[in-house]
């Protein structure tokens, strides 16, 4: 997010707020994460992608709604699709933590910005 958007935008560093896929105690990280949104009081912006096949914030399509912040097992699908970004498939990580759909939804305005590409929305409109 640091190297493909925040870097190319005026946001302040204190303002964004991305859970560390990389922390030692994933189930820690998830949690504080959405801890820190509650006590922030809501969510005011979120900048959400779509996948192929539908996920939202790599909540794949067979999660539920009920979800808060957690870790999810990558699709296939999902994790062919950002090998784009790694030297091989090897290298791209079949897991990551996510903002759940319940969380997403309690967003206090209610309007959800998610940049995507043209594949992308044909692939959401095939399912």
């Amino acid at each position: 997010m640091m190297e493909n958007l925040f870097k190319h935008v005026n946001i302040k560093k204190e303002n964004i707020h991305v859970p560390n896929g990389m922390a030692e105690n994933i189930e820690k990280e998830y949690e504080e994460y959405e801890k820190k949104i509650q006590q922030a009081g809501g969510i005011d912006l979120q900048v959400l992608g779509i996948g192929r096949n539908g996920h939202i914030d790599f909540n794949e399509p067979d999660l539920k709604f009920e979800a808060k912040t957690h870790l999810v097992e990558l699709d296939e699908d999902t994790i062919k699709a950002n090998s784009r970004f790694f030297n091989s498939i090897e290298e791209v990580p079949t897991k990551a933590i996510s903002m759940g759909i319940k969380t997403i939804r309690r967003q206090k305005h209610k309007k959800n910005s998610n940049f995507t590409g043209n594949s992308h929305r044909k692939g959401a409109s095939k399912k």
